[in-house]
């Protein structure tokens, strides 16, 4: 039992369209018989359309089920992949297994309540089947996790074919024994592309043949990790392309802010000792009001002082104001010791307000160039980016180039074999042919 999973889609009908015609044609001769899975109906040209229904109802459907449409969202709802049977098995497989292992392989990704769409072929010399399968819930709308799915149908396939009584596939009990004993994440050998498989099979079974088909092989091999290897490394780029630009950019930001910090531990420092000068002052002032309070003409030199010092607070200049504020300060004494609190507060005020105007200046100042700062970077950003994305694209481009002379190689070894095999083939022929003449000649 082999699962191969497909790239998942967004198309219940172009899956339909796939799996239920021929390749490349509207007829449906390679297809044995169809099933479907949690549907009302066994019609796999009705169940696609429900399926895509479904798909995009998700949001009414959590709705419903009361569970918040937050998170990532995805368009991917359709998850295709086939089980294939060994060919020495296909005889006396029975419709009625293949469906039973299809709903188990569907049960061993956690999809037994998803809706899903069952078709067998006969196109191929081993037995199998296609599942199609809705990742959206029809319950609560919610999407089919695709966390661990290959290595759970890899364990399930091992399993079925231990309750079959014969291994199959021993390279995937060896595997799942080293992730499950080691903890050692191992991968199969991708599928040869179908072009190549088929021109393989085209070769004869010749040592020679052999030989140059795994050189071939080989080759093939070398230059996908090398693609590999580069495909990584360009993802490495960019996240080091986006990481340089976060950190520059919180250093541009933390930078400011200890600036900012700095500006304003300066000002303090230097309007310490002024605070201090005034608080002196302000502390002699309150002394000397009440040494004059001893004193009547000491009273009157506290009320005339109170006298101006509140006209220039209020900014009451007028006649009656100053022959009422004049005899309010000459009867009581409160009065006058309160006009001096109040004019020493609002000098403090004063001074706290041009203290705080001057910092929000010079912190205005430090964001503007801030500012400046975060725009270069964006635009180092967008150069480096652009500068990247033509080097990679040189580099791809490269590669392609080697792939075109890879594929021109392998197809000039693969002419020379079957060059090669028709020679001998004729050589075989006319030695038969000359062999036969010798017979006739000889009667």
């Amino acid at each position: 039992m082999v699962p191969k999973l497909a790239a998942k889609g967004t198309s219940f009908k172009g899956a339909a369209a796939y799996y239920l015609h021929d390749k490349g044609a509207s007829t449906s001769e390679r297809v044995s018989w169809t099933s479907t899975a949690n549907m009302s109906t066994d019609n796999p040209e009705i169940a696609w359309r429900i399926m895509a229904a479904t798909a995009k109802d998700q949001a009414r459907l959590k709705e419903q089920a009361g569970i918040r449409n937050t998170g990532r969202k995805s368009a991917d709802v359709v998850l295709a992949y086939s089980l294939a049977w060994h060919p020495d098995e296909k005889e006396g497989l029975t419709r009625e297994e293949m469906l039973l292992a299809a709903h188990a392989s569907i049960k061993a990704l956690g999809a037994d309540d998803r809706q899903a769409i069952i078709v067998a072929h006969h196109d191929e010399a081993h037995p199998h089947v296609h599942v199609i399968l809705n990742r959206v819930s029809p319950e609560d709308g919610r999407m089919l996790s695709s966390s661990n799915e290959k290595l759970n149908l890899s364990r399930w396939a091992e399993a079925y074919e231990r309750g079959r009584g014969k291994i199959y596939c021993e390279g995937r009990v060896a595997n799942n024994e080293a992730r499950q004993m080691l903890g050692e994440f191992t991968r199969a050998a991708k599928d040869r592309p179908r072009h190549l498989h088929e021109r393989e099979k085209g070769l004869d079974k010749s040592p020679q043949a052999q030989r140059v088909k795994e050189r071939e092989r080989g080759k093939d091999s070398a230059l996908a990790a090398k693609a590999r290897e580069m495909n990584k490394r360009h993802r490495d780029q960019w996240d080091k392309l986006r990481t340089d630009h976060r950190d520059r950019r919180a250093a541009i930001i933390a930078q400011t802010k200890t600036a900012i910090a700095k500006a304003r531990a300066d000002m303090r420092a230097t309007a310490l000792p002024i605070w201090r000068a005034m608080h002196k002052r302000h502390f002699a002032e309150q002394r000397l009001f009440k040494t004059r309070e001893q004193r009547v003409t000491g009273k009157i030199q506290n009320a005339i002082a109170a006298i101006k010092s509140m006209g220039a607070v209020r900014g009451d200049s007028s006649a009656q104001g100053f022959l009422g504020n004049a005899f309010n300060f000459l009867t009581s004494t409160a009065k006058r010791e309160m006009a001096l609190t109040q004019r020493q507060e609002v000098e403090k005020r004063t001074y706290a307000t041009a203290q705080r105007r001057e910092i929000k200046t010079k912190a205005a100042a430090i964001r503007t160039e801030q500012q400046a700062q975060l725009r270069d970077n964006v635009k180092q950003l967008d150069q480096e980016r652009k500068a990247l994305t033509s080097s990679q694209d040189q580099e791809r481009q490269s590669l392609r180039s080697e792939w075109r002379d890879r594929n021109q190689e392998r197809g000039e070894s693969w002419s020379k074999i079957n060059a090669s095999r028709e020679l001998r083939q004729q050589v075989a022929a006319r030695f038969s042919q000359g062999v036969q003449r010798g017979s006739d000649r000889s009667k």
